[in-house]
């Protein structure tokens, strides 16, 4: 491949060094403006020989391979504090995400910064008028220049192209009519801050909460932010504070990550779930006046959050691709938080519930059953259809992530079980936690228990109505899945309650005859009581003893 003025004593030198001594003195002015190149490259190819070609021009390079991809975010923040040049190529099929997708973090995480130094590489055509369309989306975003490449040629070539396009890039910012500003603090290489330790205490408080090491995430997360205090961080913080149940702690994060950033909604919405989460531990201890002083909060929270979103969308009505994906989801996280039903305060119940109505309604573009989406932010929408008594809409949702996350199946099946219990659908509920214990889950007691009542309840429903034989049905399937020590014998008195009803009295001594070898001491059990049928057909099991019968 011959590359420009190729001749003399340059042409006999591998392809890569004559690159890399062609364009050295070409580049000399961008590498004085950019200290170092950071190749967030996700074609291997690609990456490692740009990484060859600049590093034999001098410059110091950066590199983030394919492994590194879930913490980019982080990378290219601590890049542009370096002051490096950013080259991003970005596959589009990683995770469902695109470009676009990152971008818009980008800016939702520091809005208030410039991504003047990045340059999106793409392996299209540029006159391709997507790619041109995607070209005009990404001036929103702050970025100045983006490379378009030959697709499927040899990495060679793009990287010459890639060498080209810096050419032109440091040419467009030379014929700026204004000198290039300074970028804010936030991504200058300031003196005295160790980026390396930074990055190193954000890499490692983001790996414990991924594995639910919430405490030593907050350890982290605080040893960056004594290094320099970001609203993001705070945010990251905040959470695991949360996850901790530590609630104090999280709303001061997340109320200082608010004062950084101004008319960002995140940290108001958090500020909400934060709130109700402390109406329910005061509620818990009976402090009624100081969780009263909680919902009113939390609601002044979760309006101005939403108040927020609104103002944003409608300043974004013309260009929608700036506003973050899904730009409710936090929200929609609170609102779920939010369920103060049976707590004594009606009126704030009701207003939460037209707000989740509203905020469900205006989310309703996205299809919430798509793996596009994260499995928290689908099962928080689900818990609001259910709580809305949507049910099938939940149901959906909720099925759509087993299908591809069945080690979700817990999370998922609990919270909708506990929601159609709350809405009176016990023997949805029922069906639910059966379902559920097909599968090997932690905590099986639990479920066990929690499939009980619902079961129970079911039976009684069934009873009310006349449909003895259904509750039958149900008394078994709870029977099959309990232990003795579970309290077996008081549904197996219930069990011959129903065929008391039945007036089938063999049967329904025979169930109270195994209650009675499991609890002898039943008869005089203070809960006995309840079950005045029984009671008569305890004299006549102690009559027939007496006489020898049985």
């Amino acid at each position: 491949m011959a590359i420009p003025g190729d001749t003399g004593a340059h042409r006999y030198l591998p392809y890569k060094q004559k690159l890399a001594l062609t364009y050295k003195e070409k580049l000399a002015p961008l590498k004085k403006r950019y200290s170092a190149v950071a190749l967030a490259v996700a074609d291997e190819g690609l990456r490692e020989n740009l990484n060859d070609v600049l590093t034999a021009m001098g410059w110091r390079v950066h590199k983030s391979g394919e492994d590194e991809r879930r913490n980019l975010i982080d990378h290219i923040l601590a890049w542009q504090m370096r002051k490096c040049l950013v080259l991003l190529h970005y596959r589009p099929s990683s995770q469902g995400e695109t470009v676009l997708n990152l971008f818009r973090t980008l800016k939702a995480r520091a809005p208030q910064y410039s991504n003047e130094g990045i340059i999106p590489l793409f392996l299209a055509s540029a006159a391709s008028n997507k790619q041109q369309e995607i070209f005009r989306v990404l001036g929103h975003f702050g970025i100045t220049y983006a490379s378009f490449l030959t697709p499927l040629v040899h990495a060679d070539q793009n990287v010459k192209e890639t060498l080209d396009d810096m050419v032109h890039f440091m040419d467009l910012l030379d014929r700026k009519e204004r000198p290039r500003a300074e970028n804010p603090d936030g991504f200058r290489a300031e003196e005295g801050l160790d980026v390396e330790k930074y990055v190193g205490l954000l890499d490692e408080g983001d790996t414990h909460m991924r594995e639910g090491r919430f405490e030593e995430a907050v350890a982290a997360y605080t040893g960056a932010i004594e290094l320099k205090p970001q609203f993001d961080i705070l945010i990251k913080r905040g959470d695991a504070y949360y996850k901790e149940r530590l609630f104090p702690d999280a709303l001061q994060d997340y109320r200082d990550a608010a004062r950084l950033t101004a008319n960002a909604p995140d940290p108001f919405a958090k500020v909400g779930a934060c709130c109700f989460a402390m109406v329910k531990e005061s509620a818990r201890l009976g402090d009624t006046k100081k969780a009263a002083t909680w919902v009113a909060k939390g609601m002044a929270a979760l309006s101005a959050a939403e108040e927020m979103i609104d103002r944003i969308e409608k300043e974004y009505a013309d260009a929608p691709e700036r506003l973050p994906d899904n730009p409710r989801k936090t929200l929609v996280a609170a609102l779920a938080e939010a369920d103060i039903r049976g707590l004594g305060f009606e009126e704030e119940a009701r207003k939460i519930a037209d707000a989740q109505t509203r905020v469900l309604a205006k989310s309703g573009n996205l299809d919430f059953a798509s793996d596009d989406l994260s499995v928290e932010v689908r099962i928080e929408r689900a818990t609001l259809l259910a709580r809305l008594g949507q049910y099938d809409e939940a149901e959906r949702i909720y099925r759509s992530i087993i299908r591809t996350n069945e080690k979700e199946v817990g999370p998922v099946f609990n919270n909708f079980a506990v929601e159609l219990r709350k809405g009176g659908q016990f023997g949805k509920a029922f069906e639910i936690y059966l379902e559920l214990l097909k599968y090997d889950i932690p905590d099986r007691e639990i479920v066990v228990r929690n499939m009980r009542t619902a079961g129970l309840r079911y039976a009684q429903q069934l009873r009310d109505d006349w449909k003895h034989e259904e509750a039958v049905a149900v008394y078994k399937n709870v029977l099959v899945y309990m232990r003795k020590s579970d309290g077996m014998e008081w549904v197996l008195c219930e069990f011959a309650m129903t065929h008391i009803e039945m007036q089938d009295q063999a049967s329904a001594a025979a169930k109270f005859v195994e209650a009675i070898y499991i609890n002898p001491g039943l008869l005089t059990n203070e809960k006995f009581s309840d079950y005045a049928d029984l009671a008569s057909i305890a004299q006549e099991i102690v009559k027939k003893i007496t006489k020898g019968a049985l």
